[in-house]
């Protein structure tokens, strides 16, 4: 091989990333345009040319090259079938949930071999959430990992946020949120620091708007109650989805 081909290469390259960098530049311009605070937090090629994926506090939109240009949508691929921006939210989903420890949930872990995981943003008072809490064993028995976190719709200060803070300070939590999602109350003990502020803060960022919402490790969402059957085949249909090219 000749020792100029590395070199050409670099420099051919070199063009390519100063373009890169410039459409990065240019989209940042036409969104401090509309707003001094917008921001591009990653900017991504599409199969679309010309067309470039936008990920905006969290949202996914789409840009052209020249910042002219910008669209909020579904980008879908006719021939998968799939929708290119729900993929990219899933990733965001999945990436922010991750960031939470497992000390940060209320995780009841499958029997036997663990298949999926689901994190649910759980209401105490929320009628389908008590219906899904009832049923959590035949959830665990299909290896789908649960792990809540805390949404209290009627907000901070509510009767549903001190129930919740009753049950994540409780010694023993699961036998507390039990006795939460019958309805019972659960006596406040001594008083504990509580993740409960962050995790309705991260349902607002993840525009989660109703109880129970159903979030797997890789981002698909349910949204609304399903039962462990339907779950478990959300849950497998996405897998097999994944898988195909």
């Amino acid at each position: 091989m000749s020792k100029t081909l590395p070199v050409l290469l670099v420099l051919w390259s070199l063009p390519m990333l100063a373009w890169a960098d410039n459409v990065h530049e240019r989209i940042d311009e036409a969104l401090h345009g509309l707003s001094p605070e917008l921001s591009a937090d990653a900017v991504n090629e599409t199969p679309v040319d010309g067309l470039y994926e936008v990920i905006v506090s969290g949202d996914v939109v789409y840009m052209t090259g020249d910042g002219r240009f910008l669209f909020q949508g579904e980008l879908v691929d006719l021939e998968s079938r799939q929708s290119l921006t729900e993929l990219r939210r899933g990733e965001q989903r999945a990436a922010r949930i991750a960031e939470l420890g497992s000390d940060q949930l209320l995780i009841y872990p499958a029997n036997g071999e663990t298949r999926y995981v689901v994190n649910v943003f759980t209401d105490i008072e929320c009628p389908y959430c008590q219906r899904m809490h009832q049923e959590i064993d035949d959830y665990t028995d299909k290896g789908i990992e649960i792990r809540y976190l805390f949404m209290p719709r009627a907000g901070e200060g509510s009767e549903s946020y001190r129930q919740s803070e009753a049950v994540w300070c409780a010694e023993d939590r699961h036998a507390a949120m039990t006795k939460a999602k019958r309805g019972e109350p659960v006596e406040s003990g001594a008083e504990c620091e509580t993740p409960i502020a962050d995790h309705l803060a991260l349902a607002r960022e993840l525009q989660v708007r109703g109880t129970p919402t159903m979030i797997s490790s890789e981002g698909v969402m349910q949204q609304g109650y399903a039962s462990p059957e339907n779950l478990l085949q959300v849950l497998e249909a996405a897998a097999n989805s994944s898988k195909q090219p």
